[in-house]
């Protein structure tokens, strides 16, 4: 007689879980700026924000103002005196070159000389005479000094002029002596080779020196 069998079943085994999808990689986001860490503001015990310290420079700008100042005023004082000195020592030249500034100069005490001013040409005598077969022209006179200090006696320039007042000669007679004593006065004499025209009359004025090494 047929048994009975108890068939005994085993259970499934359990079933994996599914694992899940791998995403894509995200792409790489390009670097950003790191940001600067925030320095956190000092506060003193009671909350407040700590006093800030400040260092206060010195006027620098008002001691140049003051320098330079005082080298304009320098500056200005030495270019007065250079330009009042020049003006004194040059009235001669100024008064000649510019003729208004001589009634300037003379009203304020500055008096321009003129070449020969206080000297007189006085008993000027002319002769001709023969020497060796030669016609001679001489010129005889006197150089007096009317001012009351030593005056320089400059070089006489002799114009030898004809019938019609054109010149026919002319030459440089050198003076006697370089100075005269004041009120005195002293005796020249030149002599040439008479010109072929006849003279008529011999103009006797002195001349400025000429420095050559100028």
């Amino acid at each position: 007689m047929p048994s009975n069998i108890d068939v005994f079943m085993r259970p499934p085994p359990p079933m994996a879980e599914p694992e899940p999808p791998v995403s894509a990689p995200e792409p790489a986001q390009p670097d950003s700026p790191t940001p600067l860490p925030q320095v956190a503001e000092k506060t003193t015990d009671e909350g407040k924000s700590a006093p800030k310290h400040t260092i206060k420079l010195p006027a620098l700008t008002h001691v140049h103002l003051s320098l330079a100042k005082k080298i304009s005023i320098i500056a200005g004082v030495v270019l007065g005196t250079a330009l009042a000195l020049t003006l004194i020592l040059a009235r001669q030249t100024i008064a000649k070159n510019v003729p208004f500034m001589e009634p300037i100069y003379n009203a304020i005490g500055l008096h321009i000389v003129y070449l020969g001013e206080g000297l007189d040409i006085t008993d000027v005598r002319s002769e001709l005479t023969y020497d060796s077969g030669i016609m001679r022209l001489m010129i005889d006179g006197k150089i007096v000094n009317n001012i009351p200090r030593i005056h320089k006696i400059p070089p006489i320039i002799a114009l030898a002029t004809g019938a019609d007042g054109l010149v026919i000669q002319r030459w440089q007679i050198d003076p006697p002596k370089a100075t005269l004593d004041p009120l005195a006065s002293v005796a020249f004499h030149s002599e040439i080779n008479a010109p072929p025209m006849t003279v008529v009359h011999v103009n006797l004025n002195f001349v400025e020196i000429k420095d050559d090494t100028q």
